[in-house]
């Protein structure tokens, strides 16, 4: 993953110098964990989580927050299991 981060450090650098504009980054095993990572540590910065610390961060996560469960299956994973964050 630190390769991956020192890309997308080269790529958030070139983006600047090109267009004037910043933008954020997440770096992690799949997208799903790199968005989530990324949309909490807006703007201009970049994150990188290990695998290792994936269970914290869902942890303090809303399941409403998470890509794909802000409707329909997210509530009905929070009614079935009674939670609203922390898988």
């Amino acid at each position: 993953m630190a390769v991956g981060a020192e890309i997308i450090e080269r790529i958030r650098e070139q983006i600047k110098e090109k267009t004037q504009f910043h933008c954020s980054a997440g770096i992690g095993s799949n997208k799903m964990i790199a968005k989530l990572v990324c949309s909490r540590h807006k703007p201009r910065q970049q994150s990188l989580i290990p695998d290792a610390f994936i269970p914290e961060v869902f942890r303090n996560t809303r399941i409403r927050s998470i890509r794909n469960l802000g409707g329909k299956l997210g509530r009905a994973l929070m009614d079935a299991f009674s939670i609203e964050a922390g898988l």
